[in-house]
């Protein structure tokens, strides 16, 4: 089994320690569910079912929890850059060191004020960004 799919099986099955779920494991494991979706839609639904489905098994160790406008919003931007690839991207290796950018947490606040992005409602549900907007590509602007 290569890196990638046993990170991802790791993942899925719970198996990954808690301590090694990161922003870049985020990062990677979207990405893999991104290259393999047929639609964002198919993506944004893994993505959110695997965070949660994770998040319920480790949840004595959890201090914030899964927040639905940042799992959108992190699931568009990792789609779009999944969109741009070239062909030499082939594992998730050569995706964060094509998408640097992605690496900083902090990206969000391009899109979001931090009062909308840590209001209770942009945690149970989309809110679209104050700040900057976002695309899909090949798809709609989102909305709420």
């Amino acid at each position: 089994m290569d890196t990638d799919a046993q990170f991802l099986h790791e993942f899925q099955t719970g198996v990954l320690p808690f301590e090694q779920w990161t922003h870049v494991a985020h990062i990677r494991m979207a990405y893999l569910v991104c290259k393999s979706s047929a639609s964002f839609e198919e993506a944004l639904e893994t993505i959110r079912q695997g965070i949660q489905h994770f998040n319920g098994l480790h949840a004595a160790k959890l201090t914030v929890g899964f927040h639905e406008t940042m799992t959108q919003l992190w699931a568009t931007l990792i789609w779009n850059a999944t969109q741009q690839c070239d062909s030499s991207v082939s594992n998730s290796n050569a995706f964060l060191d094509q998408n640097r950018e992605l690496l900083d947490s902090s990206l969000w606040k391009q899109y979001y004020s931090p009062g909308v992005m840590f209001s209770p409602d942009a945690k149970r549900a989309f809110i679209a960004p104050d700040l900057k907007t976002i695309s899909v590509e090949n798809a709609q602007t989102l909305k709420e």
